[in-house]
């Protein structure tokens, strides 16, 4: 109330946000897609196998690795003190690098096991291991994102994301460049990730 008059309470506007949301995962299930005709267009078969093979293990290791325990965000993160929500933050952190650790050994561990076949990959998956470890802590982002009121920059945040995960993948195979070198790309985009979520 001012001076005598009531200030009626700012609406929340659901729907903007539920369709900035979904636009933005529109956009990161579309990048993948998009990822996925590239590599077809530009590689071998052969070449095709192998990093199918190493996106697939990268991707079910983020998915797993993380055991959703940025979802908690949700659950937790509105119902504390301002106080104490960046200390939250640090904890959902930590015990994502923690999971994360276990998920980059998983995939070294698959290198010993033989996993790739004729595929041949063991080369390559110190470096995946890495870009899992680099990129586990940083999934809770978005989320941390959205429950502090900042859905622009969350989506925003997943956008950009998605793009340079495409482009890291993409740009170097159309460049010519070998196969190690996009994976190791791959890695420049968790730490680009990394990068932005510590900011």
């Amino acid at each position: 109330m001012t001076d005598g008059v009531t200030v009626p309470p700012r609406r929340f506007d659901l729907h903007r946000r539920v369709g900035l949301i979904a636009v933005a995962m529109a956009f990161v299930k579309g990048a993948h897609l998009v990822a996925a005709f590239v590599l077809v267009r530009l590689l071998s078969k052969d070449d095709w196998g192998r990093m199918a093979l190493l996106l697939s293990i990268y991707q079910v290791a983020i998915g797993i690795g993380s055991l959703n325990i940025q979802h908690s965000v949700y659950f937790f993160f509105g119902r504390l003190a301002p106080g104490l929500r960046r200390s939250f933050a640090v904890q959902n952190a930590l015990l994502l690098t923690a999971t994360g650790t276990v998920a980059a050994l998983t995939v070294l561990a698959l290198g010993r096991l033989g996993i790739g076949g004729s595929f041949e990959i063991a080369s390559f998956l110190p470096w995946v291991a890495l870009a899992v470890f680099i990129e586990i802590p940083t999934l809770a982002t978005a989320e941390l994102l959205v429950a502090s009121e900042r859905v622009g920059l969350a989506v925003a945040f997943n956008v950009v994301s998605a793009a340079v995960q495409v482009a890291s993948i993409a740009l170097p195979l159309a460049l010519g460049a070998s196969l190690h070198d996009t994976v190791r790309c791959m890695l420049a985009h968790s730490l680009l990730r990394a990068a932005g979520f510590l900011e």
